[in-house]
């Protein structure tokens, strides 16, 4: 791809855009937090995105990245090529098409570039970006609100271990389809490499809603657990308070914090409330 930037025509470096990744999370996830999650709350009557709707929302967004590559790579590799002396790589000509020799060229050598330019791949990394803010950001907070607090550090340990296999599998995806991404990318296929890790993307999302249709969520997984351990305790409490956390339960509910995800079951939500309802009762009588 064309390396030259508009300003001045110099080539760029092609390992700025790994730092282009970084930038459009540190731009984008005050956008998100400020705009984009206000106005899809008022958008949906004032419910907002769960955590795990985030997390799906995310893995799409990474799929549409892998998609947006491939498409990009057919295009490069359809457009012109931008001509380069073969004497530029002695070094030692004043050919002013050696500027247009890449600078990924190894010493004495020439690697041409196509006239796309470079730019164009910033959008998958627009795209990576905001899917790293949905999934990453997302289930540091599922691994941190809903589980207790004794098993948060284990949690955080499993989410991060996801990242490492995450590398794991892309070093064997390299590995395997090694033959479509050869020195010359002209003579191979990295557009294929990138439509199976948008497959395998969209393979682990329909996993992923089939798994989250079960999940619950609860707001006071500390709570329950300091009662369970001091049920003995709970004993003592008056008629009051009684009725008043009934009360806040019910509030709860009809909020719909106990439902899943991705559609509410108000059965399930009554079920959960008839056990809580239980779990008091058999603390008061022991």
């Amino acid at each position: 791809m064309d390396l030259r930037h508009w300003f001045g025509g110099k080539q760029i470096s092609s390992a700025f855009l790994a730092l282009f990744d970084s930038l459009v999370i540190m731009i984008f996830i005050p956008v998100f937090d400020l705009f984009i999650y206000p106005l899809i709350t008022k958008c949906r009557g004032g419910v907002p995105l769960s955590v795990l709707q985030k997390i799906g929302s995310g893995l799409i967004f990474t799929a549409l990245s892998m998609g947006v590559a491939g498409l990009i790579e057919i295009e490069r590799k359809a457009s012109k090529v931008i001509p380069v002396s073969p004497e530029c790589a002695t070094n030692m000509t004043f050919d002013t098409s050696c500027e247009n020799n890449s600078v990924c060229a190894p010493l004495g050598q020439i690697q041409k570039m196509h006239e796309i330019s470079i730019w164009w791949e910033s959008i998958q990394y627009t795209l990576i970006g905001i899917g790293e803010i949905l999934t990453s950001i997302s289930s540091y907070e599922l691994f941190y609100s809903q589980v207790p607090e004794s098993m948060r550090s284990v949690c955080q340990g499993l989410n991060l271990l996801t990242t490492s296999v995450g590398f794991m599998i892309t070093g064997g995806i390299n590995s395997v389809f090694s033959f479509w991404i050869p020195n010359d990318l002209d003579k191979g296929h990295l557009e294929y490499v990138y439509f199976i890790v948008a497959i395998m993307t969209m393979i682990n999302l329909a996993a992923f809603l089939q798994v989250s249709q079960s999940f619950e969520y609860t707001n006071d997984v500390n709570v329950m657990v300091s009662s369970t351990n001091n049920s003995s305790s709970s004993s003592s409490k008056n008629n009051e308070d009684d009725a008043g956390n009934q009360k806040k339960e019910e509030q709860t509910v009809l909020h719909g914090s106990f439902s899943p995800n991705w559609t509410k079951h108000p059965s399930r939500s009554k079920w959960r409330l008839e056990q809580r309802k239980k779990e008091r009762a058999q603390s008061m009588i022991y």
